[in-house]
């Protein structure tokens, strides 16, 4: 008896010491009680003007709001961010704030890595503007970025180490989205304009 219970213990520490690592995860929110990061719409007097910590524009409406997309980006460093898989998200639950995820694994990390993380959102245009390469690929589909920050991520590391849970909402900031070109009206008046100087300098 004594033997079998020798047994169980060695058996126990040493399936305790080669635990499994678990996948980072992060808390993949932008609101968490009264902390909220709100993620605003277009400025109305210059679509191509992206403002962090902004607060002077209309929030992205709940309403509406299913035609906008979130994404996370994370890689080991800001140069090699890269869309994490499973998280774009189209679905909010409050003006400028969308439905995350308090517990989100990231895929390709283990709990206690070191990584980059940016929070992406654009006008998906009735779901037909489905990824990022897409947004890049028409100036002006709305788009913005949050402020790239470095995260300890929770879960088991190699070691079986257990790292407490983070969250994005640590470092992020509000942002608000913006177009690379201006609005067709800013354009149509920028054209009216020229077009009285060329007539101003023919008389």
């Amino acid at each position: 008896m004594k033997k079998l219970f020798v047994t169980l213990a060695i058996t126990s520490i040493t399936a305790g010491a080669f635990a499994q690592a678990t996948l980072g995860r992060v808390a993949y929110v932008n609101q968490s009680g009264a902390t909220k990061k709100a993620i605003y719409n277009v400025d109305k007097t210059d679509a191509t003007s992206q403002v962090l910590n902004v607060a002077n524009r209309d929030l992205i409406a709940k309403g509406t709001a299913t035609t906008y997309t979130v994404e996370l980006w994370a890689g080991s460093s800001e140069a090699s961010l890269a869309a994490v898989a499973g998280s774009q998200i189209s679905d909010w639950a409050a003006a400028g704030v969308f439905k995350g995820n308090s517990n989100f694994d990231i895929q390709g990390t283990k709990g206690g890595d070191t990584v980059s993380v940016q929070v992406r959102v654009w006008d998906n245009r009735g779901g037909t503007v489905k990824t990022w390469a897409d947004v890049l690929k028409d100036g002006s589909v709305a788009r913005g970025t949050s402020n790239v920050q470095s995260l300890s991520l929770g879960g088991i590391d190699d070691g079986g180490g257990v790292h407490s849970p983070v969250t994005i909402l640590t470092g992020l900031q509000s942002f608000g989205l913006y177009t690379t070109v201006p609005e067709p009206s800013i354009i149509a008046l920028g054209a009216l304009g020229l077009g009285a100087l060329v007539l101003r300098r023919r008389k």
